[in-house]
């Protein structure tokens, strides 16, 4: 074997890690592939929740939740997956 056909195998088998969830004791962190931008931060800064930083080595926001900010933030949280998802697979 070789050639091509083993380059499409490796392309049905890469992940595409679009988001990382990442518990803690009293918290989770939320890290979803997005690049950077104005845009994005300020949305993420109305909506109230707890922006850590930005990993620019990953392109990742890392965001704190809290106990009820599933909840409480429940479609911002989807639109960032559904966002992060859409850029995975450009």
């Amino acid at each position: 074997m070789g050639g091509a056909e083993d380059h499409r195998r490796r392309d049905v088998a890469q992940t595409s890690n679009f988001v990382i969830f990442r518990p803690k004791k009293d918290w989770l962190r939320f890290e979803p592939r997005l690049q950077r931008s104005d845009e994005m931060q300020s949305r993420l800064d109305e909506a109230g929740v707890d922006v850590m930083d930005y990993d620019t080595d990953w392109s990742r926001y890392r965001i704190r939740l809290a106990k009820g900010d599933v909840q409480k933030h429940e479609k911002l949280l989807k639109d960032l997956l559904r966002l992060s998802y859409e850029e995975s697979e450009r």
